[in-house]
């Protein structure tokens, strides 16, 4: 008919997709690869740091390469972001997440042992002490990886030590302080075998509430024997 208008087309919104808890189906997907992914790599670190030294040091190499991966999936993941998508993003977080957490945890080879010892510490000429100690054998059984002893000077006054070649770290808790040596030129003094050893090194006050009169750096010579690890 003259002048009659046509009917426009029904115009049909898109569906909507499915949410839960604020998330699509597929960002859910995203997480749970994600989270799977990075507790078997976590688990796997885990793992290969159980073997014998000259193949757990592998472990340092392969969570250096899932940090640097990790790390790039992230950048690349943030700019995603401007196009409204974030499944990069959910994906990674969990997965570095589950990563880090996952390597304390999971299946050993030969797994760490604490063993019975005896530590003689020296700090400068007027403290020295013999007493017994608790010595974890590293995983993979080559070397003791910590040594921890706690224990009164015979004039009264209280200290902690910990000796931790896994973490690169000398910390000795004595008059308020804790005197402390990071990193490897810390042990760059240790000779003797895996479960007799010496080290003598200077350790430096870090506590910010420590008495002020007590000296800003100690010299301590430290030498410990530990009970041979079981069998494996």
């Amino acid at each position: 008919m003259a002048g009659s208008e046509s009917p426009s087309p029904s115009v049909v919104a898109p569906p909507l997709r499915e949410r839960y808890l604020g998330l699509e189906a597929r960002e859910w997907a995203a997480v749970a690869v994600g989270t799977l992914l990075g507790v078997a790599i976590g688990m796997f670190i885990h793992y290969v740091e159980s073997l014998s030294t000259d193949v757990a040091y592998l472990a340092d190499l392969i969570r250096a390469i899932v940090y640097v991966f990790a790390f790039v999936v992230f950048m690349i993941g943030i700019g995603q972001l401007t196009t409204g998508r974030r499944s990069l993003i959910l994906g990674v977080v969990p997965f570095a997440i589950a990563a880090i957490i996952a390597s304390g945890f999971g299946p050993s080879a030969v797994p760490a042992v604490d063993v019975p010892g005896r530590v003689e510490l020296r700090v400068g000429r007027d403290l020295a002490v013999s007493e017994p100690a608790t010595c974890t054998w590293a995983a993979g059984r080559e070397k003791v990886e910590r040594i921890v002893d706690a224990g009164v000077v015979p004039d009264g006054r209280h200290y902690a030590l910990d000796v931790d070649r896994g973490r690169l770290r000398v910390a000795l808790e004595l008059d308020g302080g804790t005197y402390v040596a990071l990193g490897s030129s810390a042990f760059a003094s240790i000779s003797g075998p895996a479960a007799d050893a010496r080290l003598a090194l200077p350790l430096v006050q870090t506590l910010p509430t420590a008495p002020a009169d007590i000296p800003a750096a100690i010299d301590v010579a430290i030498v410990w024997s530990c009970d041979s690890a079981p069998p494996t």
